[in-house]
């Protein structure tokens, strides 16, 4: 398998997004990386990135950010050549703002970052 790209990670995580436009989400209202609601499967922006097992597996850890499940080798296996910063942005658009308001954080993202915006 192809090791995704800043751009590629970054492209596929932001059009996951702007498509579902529901935030990854418990009933007690913490973010995940993957959820189940009505049958649907639901992502946060790095949830797009990585397999369900994979996206489980993070959801467990008692602080599930992206910089501190990277020291899981699972994840780093995964991510770990992806430049960090960037995760935590795409991870802090779905996790910190609402929905109306996250192709314009992306948009800040990819400019942050010196990415394209290929959406």
């Amino acid at each position: 398998m192809n090791k995704l790209t800043d751009q590629s990670a970054f492209t596929k995580a932001a059009k996951g997004l702007l498509d579902q436009m529901v935030p990854s989400r418990t009933i007690s209202d913490s973010c995940m990386y993957r959820t189940f609601k009505d049958g649907e499967s639901l992502c946060c922006g790095i949830g797009f990135l990585v397999s369900d097992e994979l996206a489980s597996l993070m959801d467990k850890e008692d602080d599930s950010s992206v910089g501190s499940v990277m020291d899981l080798n699972e994840v780093h296996e995964v991510l770990g050549h992806l430049d960090i910063k960037l995760l935590g942005d795409i991870q802090a658009v779905h996790d910190e703002y609402a929905t109306e308001e996250w192709e314009e954080r992306l948009k800040n993202v990819a400019e942050t970052h010196k990415l394209i915006w290929e959406l």
